[in-house]
Parts: C-alpha cells; structure tokens; sequence
C-alpha cells in the first residue's frame, strides 16, 4: 500500500525543523550560498574545513537542481569564537574540487536572510511560506474584521484546501480510502498544519479524529471552537474521499484551552 494510515505512536514522533529561509539569532552569523557538483564527497570537505577552523554550524539546506548534476545551498554559520574571518573561509572552500561557486551575507541584526535562491520549491511546485504572524492575520485578524462572513470564508478556504489535497492524492497514485487517508495524514504533518489522527473507524468511515498541535488554534483564545479552516480542510477532503456528503463539527479545541482539537464526522 502506497500510503497506509500511521500508527498513532509513530505520528505523534516530533523533531522541529528549521528552515533556512530566514534565520533569526543573535550571534555573529554569516550566510554561505553555495553550488557545487552533485558529489557527497565536495560536501564533506566543506564540512571538514567548518571543523578545522571551528565554525558552529548553525543549519544548512540543500538540493539538486532538476536536469543537472549540480548541488544548490546555504549555510549559516557561527563565526564569533572561530579563527577566521568570513573572507578567509570563502577562500579556503572555494579552493575545494567541485565547488563551482560561493558567496555569504553577514548581518549585525538579529536575522540573516537567503537571497541567493528564488523561487522556494517544494517537489518542483513554486511555495510560499507564510510566518505564523501571517497566518494570524489571514486566519484571526481578517475573522474579526468580516464578522460572521470572515468565519465563513476561512472554512470555505479551507473545504477547497481540503479537496485539492484529493486531487494531490490522486496524482500520487492513491486509489483506496486508506491510502488518502493516510495521504491527508502526511500531509497535515508534512507543512506544518497539526498531528492528524483517526480515533474511531466504523466500517471504513471515519467517526472522529484528533488533531494534535493545531496551527490555527494556537493562533488565538477562544470561549467557542475555532478551528474553521481545519474543519473545512476535513470536510473537503473526506466528502471527495467517500463519496458522500458529511458534516464536521469541532467538540474540543485548543483555542478554548483544550489540550488537543477534536471533531466529530457525521456522515448523511
């Protein structure tokens, strides 16, 4: 099976993961924008001179560029309790066989920027990511500014959210109830929306599920559910799954001080 439903134990396994977009810190740091020939090898003589020269690794992001043999990347870099200088260091790893060109970015602020690599790609689809500072004027700011409409219009966002994952699903081979299942899972964990999990299957339907560190409810406090765009997430997803009309109401949230988000799936 393509993409089986997760064991709850396994789903719920979290590392946090820092993506090296914009990196905020008060250290000395300093960007390294590298390309280099699709070689582990160049890689880890890059590594090797950081060590030598005892260079922190702060985090690192890299990728293949489609059709090419070529590596594009960026490092952060601590470089205050080193012994060389930003300019030393690009000298000695551009010397490194099968680096094909380097260039850095220092800051005094607190936050480094990436601007050597544009369009953000996830699976060779243009993304944007959004600050959870956006999210909450996308998701709670724009809600209290339309009133009963902005509650309306976040879930619908939501529902249309909900059945292009199908299509997703689709295009990557899912043809059973399990599988998008499991897919609407991965996926929920995958860009940062909660831990999805299944807590009662009759028949094959689902009855409820959990969602577990819920982006759009610790956005905010709330005396009533809130969770919107995740219910219409749900409701588009599992209607386009089954084949049939449901209804998603939300029972527990963490907005209102709960310490998961709960709903209840009412099939017709």
């Amino acid at each position: 099976m393509r993409y089986s439903v997760l064991n709850p134990q396994e789903n719920l396994r979290i590392r946090p993961l820092e993506i090296l977009r914009l990196l905020r810190s008060k250290s000395n740091l300093i960007g390294l924008s590298f390309e280099t020939l699709d070689n582990s090898e160049i890689f880890a003589n890059m590594l090797e001179v950081l060590s030598k020269y005892n260079v922190r690794l702060v985090s690192c992001s890299f990728s293949s560029v489609s059709g090419k043999r070529v590596i594009n990347g960026v490092l952060a870099c601590e470089i205050s309790r080193s012994r060389v200088n930003a300019s030393e260091l690009i000298r000695e790893i551009k010397s490194i066989k099968g680096v094909l060109g380097i260039s850095y970015e220092t800051t005094k602020s607190d936050i480094i920027f990436d601007l050597s690599h544009f369009p953000l790609l996830v699976s060779g689809t243009r993304a944007v990511i959004f600050l959870k500072r956006f999210y909450k004027t996308l998701l709670v700011d724009m809600r209290k500014e339309l009133s009963s409409a902005g509650k309306f219009f976040v879930f619908k966002v939501g529902e249309l959210l909900g059945s292009e994952i199908y299509r997703m699903a689709q295009e990557n081979g899912c043809k059973s109830k399990e599988e998008f299942l499991g897919f609407l899972q991965r996926f929920f964990k995958s860009i940062g929306l909660g831990i999805l999990i299944y807590l009662n299957v009759e028949n094959g339907f689902v009855k409820s599920v959990r969602v577990n560190d819920s982006f759009e409810c610790e956005l905010v406090r709330s005396n009533k559910p809130y969770g919107q765009f995740v219910r219409g997430i749900l409701m588009g997803a599992l209607s386009r799954i089954y084949r049939r009309k449901v209804e998603v109401k939300e029972i527990k949230c963490k907005a209102k001080g709960d310490s998961y988000c709960e709903f209840e799936i009412i099939w017709e």
